[in-house]
């Protein structure tokens, strides 16, 4: 049967909904996703016309249901704007998400919100644009009023995601318990800088991480829902103002499959060398079962969105319970 020009253009219009500003000077053109893998970073990608009218865009995303918007800024590279999308864990059966473009005028155009199921990587495939891992940190913003410890909603891995730097209130010293308490018991006290942002080391005075120890020791058993892991950390250096952020894995035995995953952001000032407490809640990863064994971890730290540590340290067994 053969199709005409018609529709041709209804089904163009069908696979890449287009959202205009009220003035029509944008347009997002974008292929809906119809479906996300789980355990897998997906890459969305559009385009605004005119190309040269867009300064800025982003991917918000939300557990299905949810209120608040997480938020990834999106790169453009020629006329395509593109962004990760954290990975999306078991048992999250769908999620939200959207496309936000910003002219030079501050006016925002926004694709209508796409409800996408998750599914395994079995049923929904592996599309080209996802992947395992990524090359860096992506950087969330987290919506008002939301924990920014994981920074990304519930139903999403925080692995390989930092929360975004944001502005702190003026009254500094009544937030420095609160900054410490989140970055997970941080040997130091937290520092801002005059305008009220957290200052971090210039590109000659970044610490050096080295693995102190845990608590508990390895060798012993933990619980997902009961349990805390403290993993000490000691840095070394010039760096006496540090701000970064963290990513700890758990690899099940003999094998590369993240089981656990915790994650923060620090921000200390100490003279070095000084120990560092990296802790958190404990989130369950991949398909290892309610009960498993882990023996080694796998620790990233970076900087402004720049990994500066990655050191796998073995061994270090633990045995979990639900």
């Amino acid at each position: 049967m053969r199709i005409g020009r018609a529709g041709r253009l209804l089904a163009l219009a069908l696979a890449a909904p287009v959202a205009a500003s009220p003035d029509g000077r944008i347009a997002i053109d974008h292929s809906r996703l119809d479906c996300v893998p789980h355990d897998r970073y997906t890459r969305i990608t559009a385009t605004g016309a005119p190309a040269d009218g867009v300064a800025a865009a982003q991917l918000q995303f939300r557990s299905e249901g949810d209120r608040g918007w997480y938020s990834v800024g999106m790169a453009v590279q020629g006329a395509e704007w593109s962004a990760f999308l954290p990975r999306p864990i078991r048992p999250l059966a769908r999620l939200e998400y959207r496309i936000v473009m910003r002219s030079s005028d501050a006016a925002e155009t926004a694709t209508p919100v796409a409800a996408v199921p998750v599914r395994s990587e079995a049923e929904c495939g592996s599309p080209s644009q996802s992947s395992a891992e990524v090359a860096a940190p992506i950087v969330v913003h987290v919506p008002k009023g939301a924990p920014l410890v994981p920074p990304v909603p519930a139903g999403f891995s925080p692995a390989g995601i930092v929360a975004a730097q944001e502005r702190a209130p003026t009254s500094r010293r009544k937030k420095l318990a609160v900054g410490a308490g989140l970055a997970g018991g941080i040997a130091g006290a937290v520092v801002l800088g005059g305008n009220g942002i957290a200052q971090t080391p210039g590109p000659n005075e970044i610490p050096g991480f080295r693995f102190s120890r845990t608590a508990p020791v390895p060798g012993s058993v933990l619980s997902l829902s009961r349990d805390q892991l403290s993993v000490f950390v000691l840095l070394t250096g010039r760096a006496t103002r540090i701000d970064f952020f963290w990513v700890l894995e758990l690899l099940g035995v003999g094998v590369e499959t993240v089981c656990v995953s915790m994650s923060g952001r620090a921000t200390v000032f100490s003279a070095l060398p000084a120990t560092v407490t990296l802790t958190g809640p404990l989130f369950p990863r991949g398909a290892c079962g309610e009960r498993f064994d882990v023996d080694r971890s796998r620790l990233r730290v970076s900087i402004n969105g720049r990994i500066v540590f990655e050191e796998i340290q073995a061994p270090l067994p633990f045995h979990f319970e639900p």
